[in-house]
């Protein structure tokens, strides 16, 4: 199943009883889904880390889609509003994160490991930091204990933050040369799924107003009608997003 709701315009705000409205459906209980936890899991290690990187110029937009993300799975985290006042404290705060994500949906605590493993690591090699071989094991690991020929895709992955970095527009570290990389391992781990019937892929800007329309409308709509919906993150772009993209939609076939 998907839903549009892209043609909707700022005048077409849900009113406040949208949601009273459709909470007082019955709800039945959350479905499992491979393709959730697995975008969202990996999406939200690669964001709370970029948030880390003063290469990734981003940090409002990652800031803001991770808050997002929390407020939809449940998880109150305070995040600071400055990069400076999140370096210190980001290891407290991404293990606050992944193991309330993890306590919830372990699947989606290993993916949220992995995204974070990948971004970390590509930055490390790109920066020419001494490397520690242990990241990429354990990532390895991860992968294939969830079924994935894991040593291939992460090598794959590494190569490409490789070549991504000869082709960046100019010398130093820019994000995209991981962030793109990072987008082709998620659409490698997510192209295997089988169809989830009960999972509803929802295609909707990022912007404000809509942005909140996820978790005041769509989300709760889709569970009364027995789906978990799912929408992929903004603050991307690219051939590898659209593949990502496009996996993710094609696995959700309810």
């Amino acid at each position: 199943m998907r839903l549009y709701p892209h043609k909707l315009g700022p005048e077409h705000l849900p009113p406040d009883n949208f949601r009273a409205i459709v909470q007082r459906l019955e709800k039945p209980s959350a479905h499992p889904s491979a393709l959730y936890d697995r975008a969202n899991g990996f999406l939200l290690g690669c964001f709370i880390t970029m948030m880390r990187f003063r290469a990734a110029r981003r940090f409002a937009v990652h800031r803001l889609r991770v808050g997002e993300f929390l407020d939809e799975f449940g998880l109150t985290v305070e995040l600071p509003g400055t990069r400076r006042e999140f370096r210190p404290k980001a290891d407290d705060l991404f293990e606050v994160v992944v193991r309330g994500v993890h306590q919830q949906a372990p699947t989606m605590g290993d993916f949220a490991l992995v995204g974070a493993m990948a971004c970390s690591d590509g930055f490390t090699r790109l920066a020419g930091r001494d490397v520690n071989d242990e990241v990429r094991q354990e990532a390895c690991e991860i992968l294939a204990r969830h079924g994935l020929a894991a040593t291939k895709l992460y090598d794959r992955f590494l190569a490409h933050v490789v070549r991504e970095a000869e082709h960046a527009a100019g010398p130093g570290v820019f994000a995209d040369s991981v962030l793109t990389p990072a987008l082709s391992l998620l659409a490698a781990a997510i192209e295997p799924l089988p169809p989830e019937a009960a999972t509803c892929f929802v295609a909707m800007p990022f912007k404000r107003p809509f942005s909140r329309y996820f978790n005041l409308f769509y989300r709760s709509l889709a569970e009364a009608l027995g789906c978990r919906a799912l929408r992929m993150w903004g603050g991307l772009s690219g051939e590898a997003y659209v593949d990502s993209c496009w996996f993710s939609c094609g696995a959700a076939a309810g």
